[in-house]
């Protein structure tokens, strides 16, 4: 039901498996940043296309191929610009992918970190609470020491489960635009 739904929306390939999101284009900058400087192979997208192509993503199924069509007037023709453009966007995409893991890797240390604060935590408090007589300053600190360590355990569950699903999500998006052909279209523009 919903690939005969998506057919409508993209166009399919079925001998390669792929859907195929078609982005019309003037001319090859259009792809790219208009505030970035940097030569093709080192700018960054446009962040509209950038936008489309994550939901366009979100949409097709993660078993499927995507194809991306990029389709430009005949006399923007240039095969040497083109192989530039599309090194540039796959390097868009290695160094966000770069960035997306170095983040991961932080989230993992500050995850761990957080695990062996939270259950030091509540160890020292309830051993405190169970060794010692505590007139009631004491008793209300080691209270504070049995949530601060529960509020360390929440924290590092919540950016297991909830933030570094995102960035999980999004690196998994990422590989698969790597893994993605990428196809270059020319038409003749018709004269009105």
């Amino acid at each position: 039901m919903k690939k005969s739904y998506l057919r409508k929306i993209y166009r399919y390939d079925a001998i390669k498996k792929a859907f195929i999101i078609d982005i019309d284009l003037a001319f090859y900058q259009e792809l790219f940043n208009d505030w970035d400087a940097s030569p093709f192979r080192k700018k960054d997208l446009d962040p509209e296309l950038v936008e489309f192509l994550e939901s366009s993503s979100d949409q097709i199924p993660k078993k499927n191929n995507v194809i991306i069509y990029f389709s430009l007037p005949q006399d923007q023709k240039n095969r040497q610009i083109e192989k530039r453009v599309l090194e540039g966007f796959r390097n868009y995409y290695k160094s966000t992918l770069y960035f997306i893991k170095k983040e991961l890797d932080y989230s993992l240390r500050k995850i761990l970190l957080f695990v062996i604060l939270g259950f030091s935590f509540i160890l020292f408090a309830y051993l405190s609470q169970n060794q010692l007589n505590l007139n009631l300053g004491f008793d209300v600190l080691i209270e504070g020491v049995f949530i601060g360590g529960w509020v360390l355990l929440w924290e590092a569950f919540s950016l297991f489960f909830f933030s570094m699903h995102e960035l999980r999500k999004k690196k998994k998006m990422y590989i698969r635009f790597l893994k993605s052909e990428v196809v270059f279209n020319y038409h003749v523009m018709e004269k009105n």
